[in-house]
């Protein structure tokens, strides 16, 4: 009877965690080229679609950029917490958001305060 109810549980275990949706936000170091020639300097963010489930987020700030995200469903709430630096100058944070499912909203926050993307760019992708 043990035996069997062991196995029940790694059965449910093994379907919940095949059911669940993997979302994942990274720093980028190697930006890839079509996210630089489309970057504009002088924006603070902007959001690329590579494709359905992958994204890339710019975001120009005068400081260090920390940052964590969580999911409620199909929105993505990604929170920017930047530091301001003395030196004045801009500096370009590149992040690559990637999901297993559609996500109808991305939510960003900077500093606490709701902010927009200022430039989305759809990829041409037509299936």
């Amino acid at each position: 009877m043990k035996k069997i109810i062991v196995v029940m549980l790694m059965l449910i275990s093994v379907l919940a965690a095949c059911s669940s949706t993997v979302t994942d936000l990274t720093a980028v170091e190697d930006i890839p080229k079509f996210v630089q020639d489309s970057t504009q300097p002088n924006v603070q963010l902007q959001l690329k679609e590579e494709n359905k489930n992958s994204y890339y987020i710019t975001l120009q700030s005068e400081g260090d950029a920390d940052f964590h995200y969580n999911v409620k469903g199909n929105i993505v709430v990604i929170q920017f917490d930047v530091s301001n630096s003395d030196t004045g100058t801009k500096k370009q944070n590149v992040y690559h958001l990637t999901t297993d499912k559609d996500i109808d909203t991305i939510e960003v926050y900077i500093n606490g305060e709701r902010g927009g993307f200022d430039i989305i760019s759809f990829s041409l992708d037509i299936r």
